[in-house]
């Protein structure tokens, strides 16, 4: 089994989207979308990460991000968020 991590970060970028903006506002292009959707297969999981940048939105974050991806038919098998202070 193989595990590809995505920082939330790169995702934005990628889609030309602010990091600062509230993540409600972000969504992500298409282009976007289908590179991720495209990671995953059957021998490989896919995450999404946000590190202590991330502050409190970063779950949050995480969460739109993940139902972006999902409702284009893609997966995430998983959120991984740090908790600490940056």
């Amino acid at each position: 089994m193989k595990a590809i991590f995505i920082h939330k970060d790169s995702l934005l970028r990628d889609s030309g989207l602010s990091v600062q903006a509230e993540p409600d506002s972000w969504r992500l292009v298409p282009a976007t979308l289908e590179a991720v959707r495209t990671l995953a297969a059957d021998d490989t999981l896919v995450f999404l990460y946000a590190g202590a940048e991330g502050g409190d939105s970063a779950p949050q974050g995480l969460q739109v991000l993940a139902r972006q991806v999902e409702a284009a038919g893609g997966r995430v098998d998983g959120l991984i968020s740090c908790p600490h202070a940056p």
